[in-house]
């Protein structure tokens, strides 16, 4: 079997044709295929941080919360832990810690070369034992205000006084004295 030429450009043929296209769209294919993996390798190590930060708030809130343990944990170091080994740009992450009254901060830093992460996560400074203690109490105000009141002479005597008063002017019910008088 033999091969038909295709005869342009003088005769010559189209030998080198695909050659030279491909010269120039290798290095285009070859750098969307390297944006792809390192665009991929960016949000994997950002979901890593993040993960890692938010894990790192919510144990130092829970260790704040405990009376006999504060400021004892080495939260920065529990973040270093928590990324160990699992980062593929970003290996040198940083991380700082900061306690408020209201909630722990967890802020890190990670960089290579012209990329940049800075991830801040927070956790709520909880503190459920006194809102209970604060509803309990206000239950037991409650209850004497009503003691205090029955005592005083709001007693169910003057209550059915003032019902006969109202049945007297004719506003018994939810309806109005007009309703009440066609009954």
């Amino acid at each position: 079997m033999r091969r038909k030429r295709i005869s342009a450009c003088g005769g010559r043929g189209l030998k080198g044709v695909i050659t030279v296209e491909l010269s120039y769209l290798f290095p285009i294919i070859l750098m969307i295929f390297l944006v792809i993996v390192y665009t991929t390798f960016y949000f994997h190590d950002k979901n890593i941080l993040i993960g890692a930060a938010s894990e790192t708030a919510v144990v130092g809130a829970q260790l704040e919360r405990r009376p006999g343990e504060n400021g004892r944990a080495d939260l920065a170091g529990f973040y270093q832990e928590r990324i160990r080994g699992k980062l593929i740009l970003f290996s040198g992450a940083e991380a700082s810690v900061d306690t408020t009254r209201r909630w722990v901060e967890v802020s890190a830093y990670a960089e290579r070369k012209w990329m940049r992460l800075h991830v801040v996560q927070r956790a709520a400074l909880a503190q459920p034992e006194t809102a209970i203690r604060r509803l309990w109490l206000l239950d037991r105000l409650q209850e004497a205000g009503k003691k205090e009141t029955t005592e005083e002479g709001s007693s169910a005597d003057q209550i059915e006084g003032s019902k006969t008063d109202q049945k007297a002017i004719g506003q018994t019910g939810s309806g109005t004295a007009v309703e009440s008088q066609k009954k």
